[in-house]
Formats: structure tokens, C-alpha cells, sequence
């Protein structure tokens, strides 16, 4: 077990000072003994600004901490640090990006685009369906969804993306440990079976606390490239991920199929202040430069079926413009 480790997973567990702060602070922390006597004048001198917190005993950061580096080894999670190179790179630009994060399965490679499809967790039939055709059909672009694991719209398109071969992205508004709400626990076995991941700020045994799934929302549109919002009425929780989106300079989409429906007066909100309509994936596909919208699989996806030459043809068909690739990794 090494310090720096500890150290880390403890500040991880102080939520009133930011990813920046805590960096900071972790740059003058050289051992456990120079936490566990940190007074809270210290850091407040060490960050430049005062704090909310009203009691601080360090001691009680590192047990926690302690209990995090039990939980990674004894429950198969594994944790990224903002500083580490396989931390996701949209993620790392927002205004407060997580200090680490907890992960179970595989982070998604840092090159391929994501996209977050969000809604209300009582969606109609007709906006359930809509989710999960549009996981579906970008999952076929071998292009993960992100989403919350929510009952409703988030499952549905999970449940899209991972049956069409999409390495889906679940981000949770509790602990690692744990998959709330319960039902969505087959969803998420899929997902990890596929070859996607679920990921939180939160270290083991963390509730999923009321404030936490704002703070998860600013996860899925800072990892993502754009945000779909399915279905959602004017107070859902959706529209905090769709503010955050703007505020991060994602691009924001609504699904045009259930526009006019009685629970979407979220969804024509954000249309009426200027967010696109979008149909389908390829909608989608084609405002990311993928030509006509159909976009194979990444290649590591398709190499199997490929022969040893492959390299080869792919160049030659390139050359004779049959071919187009897009930074080596998406072919039309």
C-alpha cells in the first residue's frame, strides 16, 4: 500500500475543495504523517480561500481512504487519477473535473467520441423506443453511449448501444461498490460483458445522496462529444446534463420523434432556445463529419474478420478512393 495512494483517495474524499485544490494540496503532501497532521489553516493557506468545513479531522480522510484501497482490491474496481494518461481527455477540460475516478470494466479509448442520450425515467412507449434505436444504431458505428443507468430512457439506450456491439458507458451517482437504482443491475452486467464500463467519483459504500447525480450529470456531458435528450418534461433531471453540455460546449441535440408529446415540454424548451433536431444516428454521424452518417466499427473491432494483409488492403482501397478514414481509426 503507498502513501501517495492513500493520499490520494483521501483527498478524493473531501468534497468542499475542488479537483484543482486538491491537486495543489497533494503537491505539498509527501507522506500519510504530513496529511494526518495538516491543520485546517494549513489547507485553506495551501488552497488561498476559505472553506466550509466545520470539522476536520484528517485522520478519519485516510481510514476512509484505507477502506477505498481494501474495496479496489477486493471488489475488482480500479481508479484513474486527472494526472494519470488514461484519464479520459474531454473529462480533464471541464470546469471541475472529478480528481479520480472509480471504474469497473474498460475506460473507452481516449480517441473515439461518445455520446451521452439522457431522459426522464417514466418515458411513453414511443420515447423508450427512441432511445433505444439510437443507442443501437450508433452502437453499430462502434460509438459508446453514455448515460446514467437510470431506469427509462438512460437503460433503454444502454440497452441499444450494448446490443449492438457498443462498449457502453454507465456513470453512477453513488459508490463503485454498488449499481442503483437495483434494476438496472442486468443492464449494467451486460454492459461490462460487452466490453464497456461503469464508472464514479464516489469510493465504496457512498449512498446515492440526492446532490450527488447533478455532480454525476457534469460527468456524462464532460466525457461526451455531444448530448441527446430523448424525452423529458420541463423539471427532469435530464436538463441539468443538457446545462451542463452548454456550459462545457457540447454539442446539444433533442430526439424529434416524441417532440410533440405531453410529458417532452422539456425537450421543445430546448428546441425553442436553439438545440438541433435529430431523427436518428446518422443525423448524429453526419454533424461529426462522417460523411453520409454510416460509419463501420473501429478497427480493432473488425480486425478479426479482416485477413493478414489487411493493412495492406486497407491502403490500397484508400489509394483507389474506395475508402475514407478518419484519423485511423473510423472507416466509410
Amino acid at each position: 500500500m503507498s502513501d501517495s495512494l492513500i493520499i490520494a483517495l483521501a483527498l478524493n474524499r473531501i468534497r468542499s475543495i475542488s479537483c484543482a485544490e486538491k491537486l495543489r494540496l497533494a503537491g505539498t503532501l509527501r507522506s500519510l504523517h504530513d496529511l494526518e497532521t495538516l491543520s485546517l489553516g494549513d489547507l485553506e493557506n495551501t488552497i488561498g480561500r476559505r472553506t466550509r468545513i466545520r470539522v476536520w479531522e484528517p485522520e478519519n480522510w485516510v481510514k476512509q481512504a484505507e477502506r477505498d484501497e481494501k474495496g479496489l482490491t477486493a471488489g475488482d474496481f480500479k481508479c484513474n487519477f486527472y494526472s494519470e494518461r488514461d484519464y479520459p481527455p474531454l473529462l480533464r477540460e471541464i470546469h471541475d473535473p472529478p480528481f479520480l475516478l472509480f471504474y469497473r470494466g474498460t475506460l473507452p479509448p481516449p480517441e473515439r467520441p461518445a455520446l451521452a442520450i439522457v431522459g426522464t425515467r417514466y418515458p411513453t412507449g414511443c420515447g423508450r423506443k427512441a432511445a433505444f434505436e439510437l443507442g443501437l444504431e450508433v452502437g453499430k458505428a462502434g460509438i459508446p453511449v453514455v448515460s446514467g443507468l437510470a431506469k427509462g430512457v438512460d437503460t433503454a439506450a444502454h440497452e441499444g448501444n450494448t446490443a449492438s456491439g457498443g462498449r457502453s458507458i454507465g456513470v453512477l451517482g453513488c459508490g463503485i461498490d454498488r449499481i442503483y437504482p437495483l434494476s438496472s443491475a442486468g443492464a449494467a452486467r451486460r454492459m461490462l460483458d460487452g466490453g464497456g464500463c461503469i464508472i464514479s467519483e464516489y469510493g465504496t459504500g457512498v449512498p446515492p445522496l440526492k446532490y450527488h447525480f447533478p455532480e454525476r450529470n457534469r460527468i456524462i456531458a464532460g466525457i461526451s462529444r455531444a448530448v441527446v435528450v430523448v424525452e423529458a418534461p420541463e423539471k427532469s433531471g435530464a436538463l441539468i446534463t443538457a446545462e451542463f453540455a452548454l456550459e462545457e460546449g457540447r454539442d446539444l441535440y433533442v430526439h424529434g420523434r416524441c417532440i410533440a408529446g405531453r410529458i417532452n415540454g422539456g425537450c421543445r424548451r430546448l428546441e425553442s432556445e436553439g438545440a438541433e433536431l435529430v431523427g436518428n444516428g446518422s443525423d448524429i454521424l453526419r454533424a461529426w463529419g462522417f460523411g453520409n452518417g454510416s460509419v463501420s466499427k473501429p478497427a480493432d473491432e473488425t480486425r478479426e474478420s479482416w485477413s493478414k494483409d489487411s493493412g495492406c488492403a486497407i491502403l490500397q482501397k484508400e489509394l483507389e478512393g474506395q475508402l475514407v478514414s478518419y484519423a485511423g481509426e473510423y472507416y466509410e
